[in-house]
């Protein structure tokens, strides 16, 4: 299926919004690079100590993106443009303030499979789980929104939940359609059963956490959406 966006009316976004703080890795940025705005993704290198860019590849989606986000960037912040979006695990497109005050624009949806080129190897790669095994090293930027594994939650051991925002100063913890025993058995056979565990799901519906004895990025599986929390609009 070819890629491309589905544009709408940038409507203000309330819903679930927990991106990774403080992670270069964790958000979808525009930055201006060889003469032109455009979209990239950021893998660490930790081997280095330093991040490798990677432009997607050019598409008239990656175009839209840029005239989208950009156009909502400059509505939030009166900025020139430039800066980071999501992309949650139903594709929706979520473009936040520069001020840092909290606002958020859903400006559209990506259908379809966006594709990014490392530098370093000219390898195209996207966010797909490409055949990996429950806790197969995930050598992709680790990206997506965040959630939470509980050792024990609300009368159950082992739960999945997320936090949404209620207010300035308060969040809700909310849970998803039903419990997905599978994803839950992945994780705690890459994490332990003793204690809860931090887990993202990128916009392509892969699970990812990262070892405890070394931090690495590790791929867990894929969401089951009849399972999953219901798509917000």
């Amino acid at each position: 299926m070819k890629v491309k966006i589905d544009k709408h009316k940038p409507k203000k976004w309330t819903g679930r919004y927990n991106r990774l703080i403080g992670n270069q890795e964790a958000v979808f940025k525009i930055k201006f690079i060889n003469n032109r705005w455009w979209p990239v993704v950021t893998i660490e290198r930790y081997e280095y100590e330093d991040r490798l860019l990677c432009s997607a590849i050019d598409c008239d989606a990656a175009r839209e993106l840029v005239d989208i986000v950009n156009k909502a960037k400059k509505q939030l912040s009166r900025s020139e443009g430039g800066g980071s979006f999501v992309i949650n695990e139903f594709g929706q497109i979520i473009v936040p303030s520069s001020k840092g005050d909290g606002k958020r624009l859903y400006v559209g949806d990506l259908i379809g499979i966006l594709k990014f080129e490392n530098p370093e190897t000219e390898e195209i790669f996207d966010f797909g789980d490409d055949g990996l095994s429950v806790g197969d090293r995930w050598n992709r930027p680790y990206l997506g929104m965040k959630f939470k594994l509980a050792a024990y939650n609300h009368g159950r051991y082992h739960a999945i939940s997320a936090y949404k925002d209620v207010n300035e100063d308060e969040q809700e913890e909310i849970f998803p359609q039903e419990q997905d025993e599978e994803l839950i058995e992945n994780l705690i056979k890459i994490r332990g059963s003793r204690k809860g565990c931090r887990f993202i799901v990128n916009h392509q519906g892969v699970v990812l956490t990262k070892t405890e004895f070394d931090w690495k990025s590790v791929y867990v599986g894929r969401i089951n959406y009849n399972k999953w929390f219901e798509r917000e609009d």
